[in-house]
Formats: structure tokens, sequence, C-alpha cells
């Protein structure tokens, strides 16, 4: 759909400049936002995963050096 807005001062008078917005559906927007949402879930326990390791070997190498 097309939408032109103007408002000539007079009945009769051309517009010199012009509005032209066109709205459209993407059909498959929704896939994107999908697999944008699947990959920030992905990289967010990717992360908390390697820092829960590197925790664990923290932690397990003070527990070593107190034993």
């Amino acid at each position: 759909a097309k939408l032109m807005v103007y408002a000539p001062a007079k009945p009769g008078d051309v517009p010199r400049d012009m509005l032209a917005i066109e709205l459209s559906e993407k059909p498959f927007i929704s896939i994107l936002w999908l697999g944008s949402i699947i990959f920030a879930l992905g990289a967010f326990f990717a992360l908390t995963g390697s820092y829960n390791k590197l925790f664990m070997a923290k932690k397990r190498e003070e527990i070593e050096e107190v034993a």
C-alpha cells in the first residue's frame, strides 16, 4: 500500500515536496527473529558454560593447594 500526503495552500496548487511511504509485510521475518533468539541463547549458554569451567578449575586448584 502506498500513502501520499500533501496539503496545497490553494486549490489547484502543485505540491513542491511529497512524502511517499510504502507499507509492506514481510512474511518470513519471524524466522529471522527466531534464529536471532536461538543464536543469543546459544551464545549465553556457551559463555556461562566456559565461565563455570574456569570457576571450577580455580576452585580445584585452591582445594589442591590447601590439601
